[in-house]
């Protein structure tokens, strides 16, 4: 069997006089004992519900062990991930800023095109319904620019309350209290 320990875990182990292999030996000692619902049942103060309550803290214990232990061996790989998650959403946010707003304002060009062809058509007499394919509803898309295509708004903030005076406050209260 492997067993492997971060640092922190063996320096605390050893202040508690205990090596990891004795631990180990009296964690899976105590683990057939050890109750495997998710919540506390005993609610009186009892013999019962203070062993619950060691077995609950002991388990609830290893559980964020578990995820210390996780989060420090594969470190580099969150890291990793992180960093690729940050470069897919700068270029998403860059394609957006860059293209989407050049392919809207073609679109806009293209439909006001085709509106002026369906006029032309109308005028001859022609129904424009009737020619070529229809894009449904929920396929079509707005050309109207999106909050983020266009140049940010600054951010305005309202100016904060005027707060009274610490006397003002006082006094307001003595009156208050007065009436």
């Amino acid at each position: 069997m492997r067993l492997e320990l971060l640092e922190a875990d063996v320096a605390e182990l050893q202040a508690m006089g205990l090596t990891p292999p004795q631990a180990l030996r009296r964690g899976l000692g105590a683990l057939g004992a050890r109750p495997t619902y998710e919540r506390l049942r005993e609610t009186a103060v009892t013999p019962e519900s203070l062993q619950e309550l060691v077995h609950f803290y002991a388990d609830q214990a290893a559980d964020l062990r578990l995820l210390r232990f996780t989060y420090a061996t594969r470190m580099p790989a969150f890291e990793r991930a992180r960093r690729c998650y940050e470069g897919v959403e700068q270029k998403t946010a860059e394609l957006r800023r860059r293209v989407v707003p050049e392919l809207k304002a073609r679109l806009r060009a293209v439909r006001e095109e085709e509106e002026a062809l369906e006029r032309a058509l109308r005028e001859r007499g022609l129904d424009p319904g009737r020619i070529g394919p229809r894009v449904p509803p929920a396929q079509a898309i707005d050309p109207r620019p999106m909050p983020w295509e266009g140049d940010p708004e600054p951010l305005t903030l309202s100016p904060p309350p005027v707060r009274s005076s610490l006397r003002e406050r006082v006094l307001a209260r003595l009156l208050g209290w007065g009436r």
